[in-house]
């Protein structure tokens, strides 16, 4: 892989643990002394700011390996079909394991099928979400106008020893297809971003994207402007801890996971 490459997808996966992890303490340290004497420096937590831990956590050097899944798939009511899907995965050297080169893979895919059955265009109108740009974290969109429509924006997040699986073969960073009635698919991972789009003319469009302007976020929008039409977004975000970080992390339960929050 190239080191330009590399940088894109370390950056990627920085960009999108940060968009779902949001935890920030702002609070200056203090000086906080225990019952045996000891002394230290603390860090407050506020209650908002506990509000916002989703409950995972992991230590320093223990994430060894990251997966980004992202995947779109529309089923029109003319039988038509169309899919992408950008597969990003990173495994990072284990400390104690000398310095070691990170060992990562790109891939992508786009299809396009033609229509099989006569439809009639949608006259619906579905407008809007650009603000959404400006979103910070997460932001998720549905726009329909029409009937019998299905939609789902799907993100999931899953933090365990898991091993990432690295794809084999030469990395593909793009992808697009095509289809004769102009219904097109394009993915492309590029400038420490990732776009996914569908569009079906007459019927609306789908799109995932991660930092793709500069906002550190990730967006998964659907608008759909017909009837019977099938949109699915999925987003699964991997990351793998050594073994022996996840049984600690279960043994300790909550005292673990301030300790994680306080950089202990």
């Amino acid at each position: 892989m190239r080191e330009t490459q590399l940088r894109c997808l370390i950056a990627v996966f920085a960009i999108a643990s940060a968009s779902v992890f949001q935890v920030k303490v702002h609070a200056a340290p203090i000086q906080a002394c225990a019952d045996d004497g000891l002394c230290g420096k603390a860090q407050p937590i506020e209650a908002q700011q506990m509000a916002d831990v989703a409950g995972k956590f992991s230590i320093a050097g223990e994430v060894v390996g990251m997966s980004l899944q992202m995947a779109s798939s529309w089923q029109a009511a003319n039988g038509q079909k169309l899919a992408g899907n950008a597969n990003l995965a990173l495994k990072l050297p284990e400390s104690g394991a000398g310095s070691g080169t990170p060992q990562a893979s790109i891939q992508t895919l786009a299809s396009a099928t033609d229509p099989s059955l006569a439809s009639l265009p949608g006259t619906g109108l579905v407008s809007g979400a650009k603000g959404l740009a400006n979103v910070a974290g997460a932001a998720q969109l549905v726009q329909i106008a029409g009937d019998n429509n299905g939609a789902s924006n799907l993100t999931s997040i899953d933090v365990s020893p898991r091993a990432i699986l690295l794809a084999t073969g030469a990395n593909v960073p793009s992808a697009e297809a095509i289809a004769a009635n102009g219904a097109k698919v394009k993915v492309d991972v590029a400038n420490n971003a990732i776009a996914l789009g569908l569009s079906v003319p007459g019927a609306g469009s789908a799109e995932q994207r991660l930092n793709t302007l500069g906002a550190n976020n990730i967006l998964q929008t659907i608008q759909i402007a017909a009837d019977r039409q099938q949109v699915v977004n999925q987003l699964q975000l991997q990351l793998q801890v050594k073994p022996l970080a996840a049984a600690a992390m279960a043994t300790e339960g909550v005292g673990q996971a301030l300790n994680t929050l306080r950089g202990r």
